[in-house]
């Protein structure tokens, strides 16, 4: 287990390294850096990555053990993270909701977070606090940081993870609850396979989808859809689905969880660099919505997906709770259907 730096002193200690190529360049984003992603010592170590190529990083890591050998580990794990990112950003185009602008892997004690900045250029992070309030203070340290980066450049924000509305609201660090939306107006969408699916988990998946935020949940096991509902059919979403189908969109969520099944090795590699076991939240968010996968057991999953970017952040705590309703219940017996 690692120690957290203490965050009065996180800013004054952090220790910067930058590659040749960038001297001189980034020297507003490592002052940001400073004053912003260590504020409060959820973040413990942020990189700058331009196609895969290191630019600079910082860390706070305080007085670790073996501390001097972690931060090139850090540097090659942002750099694996970046290429992973490309073949799933690449798997998300099928889904017509624009590019892959951000990805968490929370593990048990620890996370990684990776921001979209422009083509080719992302803030790569981590903490190593694997509670679900320090991830999420890491995560709002990484937009903010990401945000005057695009100011710099002269781009907007792109309000990764929807922090924004919350942060207007003054309570950034209180159990969001949305208030339920309309009522949909249309009876989801399910698709079976062979494997028959518990009633308490099947009714808790589509009481989901009537808060308005969530817009398809679905069991996976290896990759492969066991059990899904969609409010796609909607008439409220058809302006969403003038180049893609909803047919399609659930192929691609398919494809989606298929590449993270892929890529699951990956990550939990990158995770022992910070020494964290397996993930237990996986978050890929795109310019318009975000897919959240979430382990049931070794081989099941619990994907939530939401095509409303203003919802994502409510969304996300949505899959998060169906996620822990939904284990009280689960046993991971689905013998399939004679």
């Amino acid at each position: 287990m690692f120690d957290a730096a203490e965050p009065a002193s996180a800013a004054a200690e952090s220790r910067v390294r930058c590659a040749e190529h960038a001297s001189g360049t980034y020297d507003a984003d490592i002052a940001a850096c400073r004053t912003i992603a260590f504020a409060d010592g959820a973040l413990h170590y942020v990189a700058h990555i331009t196609s895969g190529v290191f630019d600079f990083a910082l860390n706070c890591l305080g007085k670790q053990p073996s501390s001097h050998d972690l931060p090139k580990a850090f540097d090659r794990a942002g750099r694996q993270l970046s290429l992973a990112v490309v073949q799933l950003d690449e798997t998300c185009k099928l889904l017509d909701s624009g590019a892959l602008i951000r990805v968490v892997i929370q593990g048990d004690s620890a996370a990684l977070f990776q921001l979209h900045i422009r083509a080719n250029q992302t803030f790569f992070g981590l903490t190593l606090n694997g509670s679900r309030q320090c991830v999420d203070q890491a995560d709002h340290q990484m937009t903010k940081l990401s945000e005057s980066a695009a100011r710099r450049l002269g781009r907007e924000s792109l309000n990764w993870g929807g922090f924004e509305e919350r942060e207007a609201s003054g309570e950034l660090w209180n159990m969001y609850k949305p208030a339920p939306s309309a009522h949909i107006a249309v009876s989801p969408y399910v698709a079976r396979s062979g494997y028959p699916m518990p009633d308490a988990v099947s009714q808790a998946c589509r009481a989901a989808l009537g808060f308005g935020q969530l817009h398809f949940v679905g069991i996976y096991r290896g990759g492969r859809p066991v059990w899904c509902t969609d409010v796609f059919d909607d008439p409220a979403l058809a302006p969403l689905f003038q180049r893609v189908t909803p047919e399609a969109r659930r192929r691609g969520y398919a494809r989606l969880v298929s590449q993270v099944q892929l890529q699951s090795r990956r990550f939990e590699q990158l995770l022992n660099v910070v020494r964290s076991d397996h993930f237990t939240r996986i978050v890929l968010e795109v310019a318009r919505g975000a897919a959240f996968v979430l382990p049931l057991n070794e081989d099941d999953y619990l994907v939530g997906a939401t095509l409303d970017h203003a919802g994502v952040k409510p969304a996300d705590q949505q899959v998060q709770a169906l996620s822990e309703k939904i284990r009280k219940s689960w046993r991971g017996h689905l013998w399939r259907a004679d």
